[in-house]
């Protein structure tokens, strides 16, 4: 049996993980709201049983479809539609278990072969393989520095919105405070203005007129848009 590799890096590297880390505007103080706030936040906070979709939903509907249409491989390549492809199964192994890799994650380096996973035509598909609601907070972090890097706006949207968004939200609804290092994704997801506000801002805007008062109501909300500004 051919063994593939995760393909971990070495010291000299140079890449995304090799940038300072810094915690300015964080705050780790739970913040005590009155009923008239928590009634805001709770219309930010999405019903579960209201359907809203994640990459799980869209890529297992894409397969779906595929089944029932072999065509669709052979359509053409769309940058701005989700690409399922074939794909080896050792490749699907190796993405599930680089997702075991980034459900542990901490700090260090990550796998090179999650590096690659934005130049690739059907990058949805192969990150649907790493299962990104099993990510650490430490790993959403990472996965966020590497897509708003090297992502197109478009893209980085996508990213933001299916994987980031509701990684968010559950965090805030358990925990009733953001986690450290998913503020930190939040704040490197600027770096993609455009994206930031179409996959971030506008959906939640989209939810209830009173989500704007629960932004401005929530200190962490306040403080990232305070370093945007």
């Amino acid at each position: 049996m051919r063994h593939v590799s995760l393909g971990v890096t070495s010291e000299g590297d140079s890449d995304v993980d090799d940038l300072p880390e810094d915690d300015d505007g964080y705050d780790d103080n739970v913040i005590k709201l009155d009923p008239k706030d928590e009634a805001d936040l709770e219309r930010f906070m999405v019903n579960k049983d209201a359907g809203t979709k994640t990459l799980y939903d869209i890529i297992r509907a894409k397969i779906d479809a595929k089944t029932d249409d072999a065509e669709l491989a052979l359509s053409t390549v769309d940058p701005n539609e989700f690409n399922i492809r074939d794909l080896d199964p050792e490749v699907v192994e190796m993405y599930k278990e680089i997702g075991k890799v980034l459900s542990k994650y901490r700090s260090g380096k990550i796998p090179k072969a999650f590096k690659v996973i934005p130049k690739m035509v059907n990058w949805e598909q192969i990150l649907y393989l790493t299962d990104p609601d099993g990510w650490s907070a430490a790993a959403m972090y990472q996965a966020t520095r590497l897509f708003a890097s090297n992502l197109n706006p478009r893209m980085c949207q996508r990213f933001y919105n299916l994987v980031l968004l509701p990684r968010l939200r559950d965090d805030i609804d358990e925990f009733k405070k953001l986690n450290f290092h998913l503020y930190q994704a939040l704040c490197k997801a600027m770096y993609k203005p455009a994206a930031f506000f179409k996959g971030i801002i506008l959906p939640l805007c989209e939810v209830s007129r009173f989500v704007i008062c629960a932004l401005l109501n929530s200190s962490i909300r306040l403080s990232i848009l305070y370093l945007y500004l």
